[in-house]
């Protein structure tokens, strides 16, 4: 998965009036017979952690339901919520603690679905040096991003007091080469490279502490979502289907992702694959299927979210998102 990047949302007004200025395609009402063109930005470059969605472009899935879908490859100077602010595309794919803090700056973002019930944010330790609660951070080097939700969360819960480094290199000089250092990764990608390296590694879960935001929310926008609900079903509908059928039997998707980002270790992959599996079925999702989300876990991730000042600017938080579309 992607390394954590951190948005600055200083633009949240001008993205506002963006939204407002900006013409979205004209989708006919009757569009059985027209194909609506739309956009998906996802929040890394082309892996596992996207394969539904690439599974439903591989195979024709989204034409048969009358979309067609551009996916447009992120990375770590790409912005989903800019691009979808601003009408560059009219889905993207993000964190759920992002979204909530783009809305708390103005940014009117709803969340629609939610592919993975836990997160995979998780710190990383050298398995010398285990970290077997939270509190054993203190006094430790820890390799993070210290302004976001996450480590405000974790700093403020388990009272830590650490040496803070931040670095966004996924796998940190510092971190390899001191075996007390903990760092922030994805438990579906670093650990995978670390061992591949030859480094005896593990790693603890972020959500362990609480904190848990959906990892991969499919979201709109509040106008997008207004004027083009029947485009917005389709493609959520879609997206699920085809991560079930993905994580089922991934190889052929894998192959033709590998082909748009040549940089995809088929190793990895398949790691990440095995990785993300229980993240995805697991949870609220054994009893409601794949891409459920919850008032409640909205609700809890707003609190805790205000109560590390990670939200700017109150606002409601039913707002955010919408259970229309997996309900």
């Amino acid at each position: 998965m992607r390394k954590s990047v951190s948005w600055h949302f200083g633009l949240a007004m001008s993205l506002t009036l963006a939204l407002n200025a900006i013409g979205y395609v004209a989708y006919p009402k009757d569009a059985t017979s027209v194909l609506a063109n739309v956009t998906l930005v996802t929040s890394w470059y082309a892996n596992p952690e996207f394969g539904g969605e690439y599974e439903a472009l591989r195979t024709g899935m989204f034409k048969k339901a009358g979309l067609e879908v551009r996916i447009r490859q992120g990375g770590p100077t790409v912005s989903t919520v800019t691009m979808v602010a601003s009408g560059r595309a009219q889905f993207g794919i993000d964190t759920a603690d992002n979204l909530l803090e783009a809305r708390g700056n103005g940014i009117p973002l709803v969340a629609v679905a939610a592919i993975f019930q836990t997160s995979p944010l998780a710190l990383m330790y050298h398995s010398s040096h285990p970290l077997k609660s939270f509190s054993d951070l203190n006094g430790r080097t820890v390799i993070v991003s210290p302004a976001q939700a996450y480590w405000l969360y974790i700093e403020k819960k388990y009272n830590i007091h650490a040496h803070v480094l931040n670095e966004t290199a996924p796998l940190s000089a510092v971190f390899l080469n001191d075996p007390t250092a903990v760092q922030v990764c994805f438990a579906t990608n670093e650990p995978y490279y670390a061992k591949k390296k030859g480094y005896d590694v593990g790693y603890k879960l972020v959500a362990d502490a609480g904190f848990n935001p959906y990892p991969d929310v499919i979201y709109t926008t509040e106008s997008f979502l207004r004027s083009h609900p029947d485009v917005v079903k389709k493609f959520v509908h879609v997206s699920l289907q085809a991560w079930s059928k993905y994580l089922a039997s991934p190889v052929k998707t894998n192959q033709y992702m590998q082909k748009l980002n040549p940089n995809m270790d088929m190793g990895g992959a398949m790691y990440e694959l095995m990785t993300e599996k229980p993240l995805a079925f697991g949870g609220d999702a054994k009893t409601h299927g794949i891409g459920y989300m919850s008032k409640s876990r909205w609700a809890i991730l707003y609190r805790q979210m205000m109560g590390v000042g990670a939200i700017k600017h109150p606002f409601n938080v039913n707002d955010a998102f919408t259970t229309r579309f997996i309900e």
